[in-house]
């Protein structure tokens, strides 16, 4: 048993950092108050902190790209949730539409790759497209799934059959793809 230095309790050795430079080879205060006194330092010199962590992982990107990974990996649930806050989701847009707006070139390159990956999506898209100029097709001015009064979009269930489309708002749409996921609870 020791006694911390600072909240003056007695705790078992295990509660303890080791230390070579004392006598026991343990340090003076416990795990507790060093970590909390880790992080108050690290409060008040935010910036030296973040410093030496970009210094830092600018000398290890291997270390650096593994522990990210690893942290995302225990923390996908809550990463998650918070990126599933509508004012994170602003901010998320934000922040995509400035980086197009930076690099065009990149954002017509991704599109082209992609829609030749895709190329029966995109196939079917241009053909409700065309399909809707010419008066074959006319869009609702409602929702299918949740009947919203709004512009919809095609949704396609079978990109085999191109005129085949669900009327969809962006919500639904988003949600019949995966892409919002329980945002806004049933429309």
């Amino acid at each position: 048993m020791k006694r911390c230095a600072r909240c003056k309790l007695e705790k078992d050795e295990s509660g303890f950092n080791k230390c070579k430079q004392k006598k026991d080879g343990l340090s003076v205060y416990c795990r507790i108050c060093k970590s909390l006194e880790a992080k108050k330092y690290n409060i008040e010199n935010r910036e030296k902190c973040a410093e030496n962590l970009r210094k830092w992982r600018e000398k290890n990107p291997e270390k650096s790209k593994e522990y990210s990974k690893k942290d995302r990996e225990i923390n996908k649930e809550k990463i998650i949730a918070r990126r599933s806050r509508p004012e994170a989701r602003e901010k998320i847009n934000v922040l995509i539409k400035k980086w197009q707006e930076a690099n065009p070139e990149r954002v017509r390159e991704n599109n082209r790759r992609w829609k030749r990956a895709n190329r029966d999506t995109e196939n079917a898209r241009s053909l409700v497209a065309k399909a809707i100029r010419r008066g074959k097709i006319m869009r609702p001015n409602r929702c299918e799934k949740c009947k919203k009064e709004c512009t919809p979009d095609g949704h396609h269930l079978d990109y085999s059959k191109p005129l085949e489309v669900q009327w969809l708002c962006k919500i639904c749409h988003m949600k019949g793809h995966g892409k919002l996921k329980d945002l806004i609870p049933n429309g």
